[in-house]
């Protein structure tokens, strides 16, 4: 049953890691005011407003390491073959979502104006992902050793 629930968890979280990278590639269509939207440094957007290759090699890149990370969470739910240094992985990931999520809530709390609901929403879902993460990775890996 726990594994179940953490099955369940990993997938959520691949989903989340999913969207993003999606919604990064989506700037190579929308132009500069999808990157400004999603709130990319200055110096993106004035790569998208210029045509040069920064903007979209950068959007190509970020969205391959969203991709990562949900096939990470894939293969800790056993969707796929075990990757490489998979419980090193999925605990970087699952600090480096939550530490992301805290900051920018941090930041929504202190500075509201500073965010879109974008950015707002983004925060919540990061820190979401980096405790389904964990707490999934944890529960398929108990689960299994449970069974040996």
């Amino acid at each position: 049953m726990n594994k179940r629930k953490g099955v369940v968890m990993l997938v959520v979280a691949a989903v989340i890691a999913v969207i993003p990278a999606v919604m990064h590639m989506s700037c190579l269509y929308f132009g500069p005011a999808c990157y400004s939207y999603q709130m990319a440094p200055e110096v993106i957007v004035e790569s998208a407003k210029a045509g040069t290759l920064l903007a979209p090699i950068g959007a190509f890149v970020v969205s391959a390491l969203f991709l990562l990370m949900a096939a990470y969470a894939l293969s800790a739910a056993q969707f796929i073959r075990k990757l490489p240094l998979l419980g090193l992985v999925i605990y970087f990931m699952s600090v480096a979502c939550v530490i992301r999520g805290i900051l920018g809530i941090q930041l929504w709390l202190r500075f509201p104006e500073r965010l879109n609901e974008f950015g707002t929403v983004s925060n919540w879902l990061w820190l979401l992902a980096g405790i389904l993460f964990f707490i999934g990775y944890r529960l398929v890996r108990s689960d299994d050793k449970t069974q040996t």
